[in-house]
């Protein structure tokens, strides 16, 4: 996978112009329990999704765009130091997330969808790069939740209350 998706993204939006698809700029992915996601990995092609739209009759694509930013990584950096980790895994981390901060003001993620019958159908692609800053986020995210539901175990079915059972 390449650095940056600018060049997949002009090739999309060349495609969506020269096929006369109304284009809807959204601000976030989608999210939802009707989606159904395109495998990018056997079909990786933009066009084959496209394609699959228009013979559905879908005349609205909605596209989203991903940059990556100083203020994700900042983010990420506060929340390693809250995190409840030893201080070698903080450490990896941090040096993992400053490593990705040359990638900086590039695309890291596209997303393009429409709607059929009651699901939306979703074409999603990121970089490699930014697939391991999520995965950071998700282990430090699992390491905090993990922690929370060992002190709560501590605390009995009701906190404050003891039980002679």
């Amino acid at each position: 996978m390449t650095l940056d998706l600018a060049s997949l993204k002009t090739e999309i939006l060349s495609q969506l112009q020269r096929e006369d698809f109304a284009l809807f700029y959204t601000d976030s992915g989608t999210e939802g329990l009707n989606v159904i996601y395109w495998d990018v990995k056997r079909k990786p092609a933009p066009a084959d999704f496209l394609n699959a739209a228009t013979k559905c009759g879908a005349k609205l694509i909605t596209f989203y765009e991903r940059v990556f930013s100083q203020v994700a990584i900042d983010e990420m950096l506060e929340r390693l130091g809250d995190a409840d980790i030893t201080r070698e895994e903080k450490r990896s981390y941090e040096r993992r997330v400053k490593e990705l901060q040359k990638f900086e003001g590039f695309t890291c993620e596209l997303e393009l969808s429409f709607e059929h019958g009651r699901h939306l159908y979703s074409f999603q692609v990121r970089t490699e790069w930014f697939e391991e800053f999520e995965d950071i986020f998700a282990e430090v995210a699992v390491g905090d939740l993990d922690n929370y539901e060992d002190e709560e175990e501590d605390e009995g079915p009701i906190p404050g209350y003891f039980s002679r059972n």
